[in-house]
């Protein structure tokens, strides 16, 4: 434990001096004192204290002791409202800010609040009408201009939230949360392939930007494109050594190029920061079980379980190990768990599934793999890895149910369609088949391919490779 400061006089430093003020603003509020007085500065310093913890409720209870000290404070009834925003009490905090606003009707900042409080009570055109009027009387736009972003993105008005966030970094490139938001909004818009775009934009103008070069790393890795994503993060690092955020980007980008030493070496600089932070270990185990280290990634998973057992990741990195060397009882236990603590976790009731087919107990492998199909029937590894199971396995009436099953959901779906196709040839059906090929061909020439893998016998039929014929592209 680290001894506590003194100054050249002998003083406490100013945290202890805070603690030592909170400690006597609770003891005197608990026995009910009425002569106990705090200054405004005192007020500041407890309200920071508070602040930083997330204790809002006794934050609360200090604004409503201040307001009571210093009733023709406009600075404490901004500061009471600014603190039932946090506790998302609107009505409270519009009644705190309109005092504030009634001994100073021009200042921005309780504008701001104000406009923040009609917002959460969806009083859409009072919060514009506050936001326009603290445009009036600022210097400084950028916080105004990201709430007008803010104001129009709970409204599902996303390009309009777009031109608001720009102009917010335009006018301060340190409002964060604009690019972020604006990025948001843009996967809300269907315009997520421009993200890289602004993010290059933004760049352009703010080269030393370590959210920028982050933000333009998650866009590059969501496009698949990891080794441009890996620089990116890369470059965020450079600029600020200690971007937790940013190992993890480039971390995930190195994986995903299975460059799984090179992770590990990220990680360990991520460890440095932090060793306790779930998704390094959670990533840690991930490199480790690929290397099929085996032990060391139990160890990183165990320690996630251990540290976060109401997280559902690490509970499946051990399942996903015991699983990996044919110990399935010992799976089908850490699978539950995981879905224990979260009853959606899509992957926990497929690998589940596995399972308990491995085990012989197909019954409960339908039940958790229908529970997988409710949750994402769009996963198309889902249909087409049961379906090849049940054709190794010569199961082929359910390797065809599996797939018209799928295509139920999922009508074009080509991977399907080809295996359609392919399936009924094999249950003797060519009618039905050529009708299925034929609509698999014109969705998708490229991957018929995918007949010869399922069903390699018809390659020479002279019918199959004249309808093949026809549909390739000249």
């Amino acid at each position: 434990m680290s001894l506590p400061f003194f100054s050249s006089e002998g003083e406490y430093s100013h945290q202890a001096h805070v603690r030592r003020l909170v400690f006597r603003f609770e003891q005197e509020l608990s026995q009910g004192s009425s002569d106990f007085y705090l200054d405004l500065m005192s007020v500041e310093d407890i309200l920071e204290y508070y602040r930083l913890r997330g204790e809002w409720d006794k934050a609360h209870r200090l604004m409503r002791f201040a307001v009571e000290q210093h009733p023709y404070s406009a600075e404490m009834y901004y500061r009471q409202a600014a603190v039932e925003i946090e506790r998302q009490a609107a009505p409270a905090a519009l009644a705190a800010i309109s005092e504030a606003l009634r001994l100073d009707p021009s200042q921005p900042d309780f504008l701001l609040i104000q406009a923040r409080a009609f917002m959460l009570l969806s009083e859409w055109t009072a919060a514009r009408e506050a936001l326009h009027r603290a445009l009036d009387h600022t210097s400084e736009p950028a916080e105004v201009y990201y709430l007008m972003g803010r104001l129009h993105a709970e409204q599902n008005q996303a390009s309009e939230a777009i031109k608001y966030y720009w102009q917010a970094l335009q006018v301060d490139p340190e409002v964060h949360e604009a690019l972020y938001e604006l990025l948001h909004c843009l996967e809300f818009d269907g315009r997520e392939a421009e993200g890289a775009s602004f993010c290059q934009h933004f760049l352009d103008e703010n080269p030393f930007s370590d959210h920028g070069w982050f933000c333009l790393g998650s866009q590059l890795q969501r496009a698949g494109l990891y080794e441009q994503a890996d620089r990116a993060y890369e470059y965020a690092l450079i600029i600020r050594g200690n971007f937790l955020e940013a190992y993890h980007g480039r971390a995930d980008s190195l994986i995903n190029l299975e460059k799984y030493e090179d992770a590990l070496g990220v990680l360990t600089e991520a460890l440095f920061l932090d060793p306790r932070h779930h998704q390094t270990l959670l990533f840690i185990g991930e490199c480790y079980e690929q290397l099929e280290r085996f032990d060391l990634a139990q160890q990183y998973y165990h320690e996630c379980t251990r540290l976060y057992p109401e997280l559902p990741e690490g509970w499946f990195g051990l399942g996903s190990l015991l699983e990996a060397r044919q110990m399935y009882i010992q799976a089908v236990h850490f699978f539950r768990q995981a879905l224990v603590c979260d009853d959606d976790y899509f992957d926990a009731w497929l690998r589940l599934a596995d399972c308990e087919y491995e085990l012989g107990n197909p019954e409960s492998a339908f039940q958790a793999l229908q529970r997988a199909i409710q949750l994402d029937p769009g996963d198309l590894e889902l249909w087409t890895d049961w379906a090849d199971r049940f054709l190794e396995e010569g199961k082929l009436e359910s390797a065809l149910h599996m797939v018209e099953q799928g295509l139920d959901l999922n009508p074009n779906a080509v991977a399907l369609l080809y295996r359609h196709a392919a399936l009924l040839f094999k249950s003797g059906e060519p009618s039905e088949a050529f009708a299925q090929l034929e609509n698999a061909l014109l969705l998708d020439f490229d991957h018929h391919s995918i007949l010869y893998d399922i069903c390699p016998q018809i390659v020479s039929l002279r019918p199959i490779q004249e309808l093949i014929e026809q549909y390739r592209k000249r």
